[in-house]
């Protein structure tokens, strides 16, 4: 059979990806819907942007002039549209519109965010090859250790362990802030260290699951190298369980890092969406939370395609079907 994708596996992955943006576009009304709800719940916004010294009337024309006296279903529907336009309100904490400042954030986050998901491939997927390939030895037992600790210790613990040894006690680094490759080591690092462990152990079980395969007996005894055995045959089975753990993490840290990002005063979504929730910003809050469930999105569906170009098996089977 030709590797050349047939139009019939064409036309079935066109209909796998618009029915996985039809359920991505329920996700994303579902989710306004209820997040406006709840900020309904918490608090007037009107009264957060007024001011605690403001009189009544302020707060009620205040209220009046951002549509909050409506009727919940009307302020959905009138949101929905408008987020359709790319418009998704005007912060009342900052004065200045959501989709800007989302926008002026977000390279601060996904240069951040690139940072951590290197560390964890870079490390946590050679040693967790490593520790499968030698089950039960030394390497393994220390490296189940280490795993546990990494997604044990909390993050915005081991943000101010770092900054102590590498920033104060040994001036190698900035104590935070933003604006040089210096000042994005010790957050990196951070956010590296508390996922790596996760990754170690995943990677770890999934080779553990392929090793004994068949066809990997079948590489050895023609006489391959372990090193092609290991990564061509080993890894490319075992790493459709990474690749879809890897997207969803991207989607997350993508919408925001909120524990390093406050540590290392990291001018990101994260940080800025902590402030928002502090002060009200309704606008605020759904623009980041909408950009966060958008992200899942389109992070499911990046998968959803990889798994078939990568997996023959699920190709193969829908052939036969």
């Amino acid at each position: 059979m030709s590797q050349r994708p047939t139009a019939a596996r064409q036309r079935r992955l066109g209909r796998q990806i618009a029915t996985r943006l039809g359920w991505g576009a329920l996700t994303l009304l579902g989710t306004a819907a209820l997040l406006l709800l709840l900020l309904h719940l918490s608090g007037d916004p009107a009264k957060a942007y007024a001011g605690e010294k403001a009189d009544e009337a302020t707060v009620a024309r205040i209220r009046v002039q951002m549509g909050f006296d409506r009727p919940l279903a009307v302020q959905y529907l009138r949101y929905v549209g408008r987020a359709l336009r790319g418009d998704l309100g005007r912060s009342t904490l900052y004065d200045q519109p959501v989709a800007k400042l989302l926008w002026q954030r977000l390279p601060a986050t996904a240069l951040l965010a690139a940072a951590g998901l290197a560390f964890w491939v870079l490390v946590g997927v050679p040693v967790g090859i490593y520790t499968a390939v030698h089950q039960g030895r030394a390497a393994d037992r220390l490296g189940l250790v280490v795993a546990v600790l990494s997604y044990s210790i909390p993050t915005f613990w081991l943000g101010r362990l770092l900054q102590h040894e590498l920033a104060w006690r040994l001036p190698w680094f900035p104590v935070g802030g933003y604006g040089s490759l210096a000042h994005l080591v010790l957050p990196g690092l951070t956010l590296g260290l508390a996922g790596v462990g996760y990754y170690m152990r995943l990677v770890h079980t999934s080779m553990l699951e392929v090793l004994p395969a068949e066809y990997i007996r079948t590489a050895r005894a023609k006489g391959l190298s372990e090193w092609a055995v290991l990564w061509h045959h080993g890894f490319r089975n075992a790493m459709l369980p990474v690749v879809t753990v890897l997207g969803l993490d991207t989607a997350r840290l993508l919408g925001g890092v909120v524990f390093t990002e406050a540590v290392f005063a990291w001018p990101g979504i994260g940080s800025q969406a902590v402030q928002a929730i502090f002060n009200l910003d309704q606008p605020l809050v759904m623009g980041t939370v909408l950009l966060t469930a958008a992200l899942v999105v389109a992070a499911n569906l990046v998968v959803d395609v990889l798994y078939y170009v990568l997996d023959p098996r699920i190709r193969d089977g829908e052939e036969r079907h």
